[in-house]
């Protein structure tokens, strides 16, 4: 770049150049460093508050299959008590019918 025509230059002058050549390019370096470590922490900040929302996604839905696990299991019991109680109708009907046998 820059930094090879300042070199080239004559006596300490041409030194001297080469330097402050040498210095703009690392500031311009660091520069650019500390630009990609933003744009870094930024991407980072972004999968974490991703990896925030999965989870909180993965647990709403873990909470929603517990509840329909719960609300299976009492439909079956609902189920099997209306068969029972269907049941003793049908016998108390027969017994009013039939007397006690």
């Amino acid at each position: 770049m820059s930094g090879v025509a300042g070199g080239s230059g004559g006596g300490g002058g041409g030194g001297a150049g080469g330097a402050t050549d040498v210095a703009q390019e690392l500031a311009e370096v660091r520069a650019k460093i500390e630009k990609l470590e933003k744009a870094i922490e930024v991407q980072q900040q972004k999968l974490e508050d991703a990896g925030y929302d999965v989870m909180q996604i993965a647990t709403a839905l873990a909470a929603k299959e517990q509840r329909l696990v719960e609300l299976q299991k009492k439909e079956n019991r609902l189920a099997e008590r209306q068969e029972r109680e269907q049941q003793q109708q049908k016998s108390a009907r027969a017994k009013s019918l039939f007397g006690d046998g």
